[in-house]
């Protein structure tokens, strides 16, 4: 299931704050070895981080 596709802002708001939080990211984007998967990485990360900004 896709973070996106959660219907709660609050719900989407703690899943992006715990993949942010605990390192998730990271270990992604080190994972990501071609121009292909960083270029969809880099799209998805301005969606997520812009889901941050949701308060309780």
């Amino acid at each position: 299931m896709s973070i996106q596709a959660i219907k709660s802002p609050k719900i989407k708001y703690e899943m992006v704050k715990r993949f942010f939080g605990e390192g998730y990211w990271h270990i992604t984007w080190q994972h990501a070895t071609t121009l292909k998967l960083k270029w969809r990485l880099s799209r998805r990360y301005l969606k997520l981080k812009s889901l941050l900004k949701y308060k309780t």
